[in-house]
């Protein structure tokens, strides 16, 4: 029996979905009111004007939903155990490390498109 410990891709990518999605539910539900750099999407496009900054906070919270969704899909499928025992974590965060540029071009991207 392979230990809890061994399962670096599963609770990597357990943990960051899990999370990710309570991070989406909290700002699709409880949106910042005001422009800051502490709570929400925060880049120089969502700055710009409160349509752009309530904008940003939607399309946030849509996709890091999205990403929480398909990492705890991921998780349990946990192949990579089987075939790079040692580099699992590796691609996880290699996971992780995607999925939070690709949050930032689509939010960017939608931005753009209000222009």
């Amino acid at each position: 029996m392979i230990a809890l410990v061994d399962k670096h891709f599963l609770i990597l990518l357990a943990g960051y979905g899990f999370i990710s999605v309570l991070a989406g539910i909290m700002l699709r539900t409880y949106p910042p009111k005001k422009i800051n750099s502490f709570y929400g999407y925060s880049s120089y496009r969502s700055r710009k004007n409160k349509i752009y900054w309530f904008k940003a906070q939607q399309f946030a919270a849509k996709y890091i939903l999205q990403i929480g969704l398909i990492s705890l899909f991921c998780a349990p499928l946990d192949l990579l155990e089987i075939f790079f025992p040692f580099w699992s974590a590796a691609f996880g965060l290699t996971f992780i490390a995607i999925t939070i540029v690709w949050l930032i071009l689509k939010v960017e991207n939608g931005l753009k498109a209000l222009e």
